[in-house]
């Protein structure tokens, strides 16, 4: 009976580590890591401060998020929110080509954050 108890276990335990929404959910994490790193600095001290700040907001989201910490995550939200919106205030600083440069970190940043907040709406859906 332990034997059929373990068995079933080790295959739930394999069935949610092969789960394609978990997988997902790692890769579009790993991606805003990935995208914070690979943001350069900028000339200008104003935009590299917000930048700064936002990848504060980004990390503590993704915490948060591990976490399954709901408010925290709402309130990481929010100043991703507002950096993201200083920061499109503040580009305009920038040449053509930085500014491009930046525009490809920010799309990515939002897409990926926008792909996780949907699949945990949808998850939530399905639990009631």
């Amino acid at each position: 009976m332990s034997k059929e108890l373990s068995k079933e276990k080790i295959e739930e335990n394999t069935k949610e580590l092969i789960n394609t929404d978990s997988i997902d959910k790692i890769r579009y994490t790993s991606d805003i890591t990935n995208t914070m790193a690979e943001i350069p600095e900028f000339q200008y001290i104003k935009i590299n401060s917000a930048i700064a700040q936002m990848k504060q907001s980004l990390s503590d989201y993704i915490y948060a998020r591990k976490a399954n910490d709901q408010k925290a995550k709402y309130a990481a939200l929010n100043e991703i929110k507002e950096g993201y919106r200083l920061i499109q205030k503040l580009r305009k600083m920038l040449s053509r080509d930085d500014d491009a440069k930046l525009n490809v970190y920010l799309v990515k940043i939002k897409t990926d954050i926008s792909m996780l907040e949907s699949r945990a709406f949808f998850e939530n859906i399905n639990i009631q």
